[in-house]
């Protein structure tokens, strides 16, 4: 259920270098921040919706899982691949791509550990409890159940 979140990796590294050239072009006043914001959340959606039903498919095709469900589960994956994407392009304006995608992983990592799925969030101490409850994995995860 998590491991389309880790698409984005490839997300900071483009985005790193699209932001270079963004950088320029704002200055240069060839259009705005807001644009740009506009023209890339409007862009990204599709994209999202196509990356969590790509990655749901085969689990309905081959595993046989229940279809009706599959409109819930696409928007919740959806959610999820959306959610990643964003931390990604936040996390494309660090100065080293490297580091930026090492602290994707572990951003996913921790949300993949303290989602409930391995141990239930009142059996983990209290900050990563706290921790746990901004997961979005968390709560997808529990919506689907």
């Amino acid at each position: 259920m998590s491991v389309p979140g880790l698409f984005s990796i490839v997300s900071v590294v483009v985005n790193y270098f699209a932001n270079l050239n963004v950088k320029s072009e704002v200055q240069n006043g060839m259009y705005s921040p807001l644009a740009y914001v506009i023209a890339i959340t409007v862009a990204e959606i599709p994209w999202v919706l196509v990356i969590a039903f790509v990655s749901l498919v085969p689990n309905y095709l081959i595993l046989e899982w229940h279809w009706p469900k599959f409109w819930l589960e696409w928007l919740l994956m959806s959610t999820i691949v959306w959610v990643f994407d964003a931390i990604a392009q936040c996390l494309s304006l660090d100065s080293n791509p490297v580091l930026a995608c090492l602290n994707l992983i572990g951003i996913w990592f921790t949300w993949f550990l303290l989602s409930g799925a391995f141990v239930p969030p009142e059996n983990v101490f209290w900050p990563a409890q706290a921790l746990s409850w901004t997961s979005p994995t968390r709560w997808v995860l529990h919506s689907i159940m």
